[in-house]
């Protein structure tokens, strides 16, 4: 059963990571998107009733789902709540170095997640069902929050 669970969860991984290399600049090579571009945005967003309808390994993955993502947009709240935004859109000089830094954040992210997804394979399975559903709401709601941006956030 334990097999199991970690099949369906490292599938579920392998399909909804970010794709942290997808925009590249076609001049140089480099990527200049600044923020992350997942490869499946979150859409669906469920009640806690939704939640206690499914299994323990199916709140695992949504909840490791959820946690990639959070890591990935807070970084750039103070900037935007859009994962697509450039240089250009921020007035920053599109310089070598800054290029560089953006690089190495990113391969140190993708790394970063790496880690993150086997935590959460290797551990949240032991948390009380009722526990991983609260975070899961918790995330939810931060997410929903972010997406809706700073200036329109009632919660501040």
């Amino acid at each position: 059963m334990k097999k199991f669970i970690y099949l369906v969860l490292f599938t579920s991984a392998l399909i909804s990571t970010t794709d942290l290399t997808a925009q590249e600049n076609s001049s140089s090579g480099e990527s200049s998107t600044l923020g992350y571009k997942p490869k499946k945005k979150i859409l669906r967003f469920y009640t806690k009733k939704e939640l206690k309808l499914l299994n323990k390994s199916e709140l695992v993955s949504i909840y490791l789902r959820r946690t990639q993502e959070l890591v990935n947009i807070i970084p750039f709240i103070a900037m935007s709540n859009d994962g697509e935004m450039n240089f250009k859109d921020f007035g920053i000089r599109k310089r070598q170095e800054n290029i560089r830094v953006l690089k190495d954040y990113k391969q140190s992210l993708q790394g970063y997640n790496d880690e993150i997804e086997n935590m959460v394979i290797d551990f949240i399975p032991y948390a009380d069902t009722e526990n991983i559903i609260n975070s899961i709401s918790y995330m939810e709601s931060i997410i929903q929050r972010v997406r809706a941006g700073m200036n329109k956030a009632s919660w501040m």
